[in-house]
């Protein structure tokens, strides 16, 4: 078992906690980056279609990714490392 600590400065109304373990697999981090995938591919060449088969993602997906304006959605969800705190720290509050 772990325990995090987080200032009242750092604290929003709420807060998303994430696994560690599972780094890189939610949703808006898998959408970031196959958007940028996505553009390295239009880079080289391929069309929306070739892109999708190679990233394994629907052709709409892609489509909308390589749109003019796109942003990809981004969380503020953190990771429970973020909060493990040496006790320097602590001395410093």
């Amino acid at each position: 078992m772990k325990i995090g600590y987080v200032t009242g400065s750092e604290m929003p109304s709420t807060i998303n906690i994430r696994a560690d373990e599972l780094r890189g697999t939610y949703y808006d981090e898998d959408g970031i980056a196959t958007y940028y995938k996505a553009i390295e591919l239009r880079k080289e060449g391929l069309d929306n279609r070739n892109i999708a088969l190679r990233l394994g993602k629907n052709e709409s997906v892609i489509s909308r990714y390589l749109q003019d304006g796109f942003i990809p959605f981004e969380t503020k969800a953190r990771y429970f490392s973020d909060f493990i705190r040496t006790k320097e720290w602590f001395y410093e509050l």
